[in-house]
């Protein structure tokens, strides 16, 4: 029993740690995430044996995960098999190690020290490009050379007549944060210092300084994840109410009013965000010029085109497109509009098979056990995903415990059962360790 118990608090020690390198180095350190994934794996393995029990859940990653071989192998067939294969620890070994994870599943007490963990991750990013942003304007190289200690490459920021922008290993996760501590907000105080451990005016001013640099990072798609978020956040919480929304909207045009007068004449920030997103939408602007930004526009009718040969199958993972951004002719299979890459690779089906993880994960929020936890979450994970439309962040394998935590979460009884001992022994045995 003490042996189990240590291998229980080891591998707790370890889901921690892979998790916050996963968060705080999202391109570095990868041989050293693969150590902790095995090390999880193996203790997975170990303390459960080889007793598995398949949810629902799992069965739709399971479906989904051999939708992907399947997709390789005819990317393979093609003649791009050496992508193919590279995408496969994508689409197959990470989704795979979350269903093994997921066997065991995550109890509240887990849940809460991810819970900690994401809020506590926030404030390290805020502090981490407030001073980015800061030795922007100083010109002070010593602190940006140790800020390249937690990035792949020598942080960039830029500050100059109202125009802001920076860039560093995880401003994708603005995507997912800022929403996330919008929807903390709107918990209320009583039920998020519960939840977290964490002071309410903390946790405020965390999600206000989160708002301000997802505008000063400059990018179209993480204010539009912004903007999705915040309307969630009215959803879900039930304030779409007549009152509120006029007041809503007032002080919105208020806003947007005096930034865009300040800021629009002045080709400064809110000028070029404004240009960023129009672009992604093949309205004509003025930043098109500059730009290119109907790449996408290019993509999509390149992709489409392609699609159209194997709508229901599509053309195998890996499978290039070729599209011009401006006088170049580009041929590659990473495009940047991720949902258009899924269909005209993996078709119809492929489709249906991604969006249908993400209904899964919606329908959790109904769970009353863990509503406190699953709501604010999947506000962020839906505004991620809207990003994500704009830009292939999925592409990157510490990127996909947004997509794949909720399924880690016990919430429903095994539909089948293999092995000797049951599964309700299972978890006695679990409860035992625990103590």
């Amino acid at each position: 029993m003490i042996r189990s118990n240590k291998r229980y608090n080891i591998l707790n020690i370890c889901m921690a740690l892979l998790f916050l390198q996963m968060l705080i180095f999202p391109k570095m350190y990868m041989w050293t995430k693969i150590f902790f994934l095995s090390i999880i794996l193996y203790l997975c393995l170990h303390i459960y044996g080889m007793r598995l029990k398949l949810s629902k859940g799992q069965i739709l990653i399971i479906t989904y995960v051999a939708w992907n071989v399947v997709e390789i192998i005819m990317g393979g067939v093609r003649g791009y098999g050496s992508v193919a294969v590279r995408m496969a620890t994508i689409d197959v070994l990470w989704p795979l190690a979350y269903i093994i994870i997921a066997s065991k599943g995550l109890k509240q007490n887990h849940l809460k020290w991810i819970y900690k963990i994401l809020i506590i991750c926030v404030i390290w990013f805020n502090i981490y490009d407030s001073i980015l942003l800061i030795c922007a304007i100083c010109g002070n190289q010593y602190i940006l050379k140790f800020l390249a200690l937690f990035n792949s490459g020598i942080p960039f920021a830029y500050v100059s007549n109202g125009a802001t922008a920076f860039r560093v290993d995880h401003i994708y996760y603005y995507a997912f944060f800022t929403p996330f501590m919008m929807a903390l907000l709107f918990e209320g105080k009583n039920n998020t210092e519960k939840a977290s451990g964490i002071s309410f005016k903390i946790i405020m001013v965390t999600a206000l300084t989160s708002c301000f640099l997802a505008a000063a990072a400059g990018m179209g798609g993480i204010i539009l994840a912004c903007f999705v978020g915040f309307i969630l956040c009215l959803k879900l919480y039930h304030l779409f109410s007549k009152k509120n929304m006029f007041l809503f909207l007032v002080f919105l045009m208020f806003c947007l009013a005096i930034v865009f007068l300040i800021s629009y004449d002045r080709m400064g920030m809110a000028y070029y965000i404004w240009e960023d997103i129009i672009s992604r939408f093949g309205v004509d602007s003025s930043v098109v010029t500059l730009t290119n930004g109907d790449k996408r526009i290019n993509q999509i009718r390149a992709m489409l085109k392609l699609w159209m040969e194997s709508p229901l199958i599509g053309n195998g993972t890996g499978v290039p497109v070729k599209y011009f951004w401006g006088t170049d002719e580009l041929f590659t299979a990473n495009n940047e509009m991720s949902y258009f890459r899924i269909l005209y690779q993996k078709g119809i089906i492929g489709l249906c098979l991604f969006f249908s993880l993400v209904i899964y994960c919606i329908k959790m929020i109904k769970i009353k056990e863990i509503k406190w936890f699953m709501k604010p979450f999947m506000i962020g994970t839906l505004s991620f995903l809207s990003a994500n439309a704009f830009n292939p962040y999925l592409t990157n394998l510490s990127n996909y415990w947004i997509l794949f935590l909720p399924f880690c979460i016990v919430i429903e009884q095994p539909i089948r059962s293999f092995g000797k001992i049951d599964i309700e022994a299972c978890y006695a045995e679990e409860e035992l360790c625990k103590k």
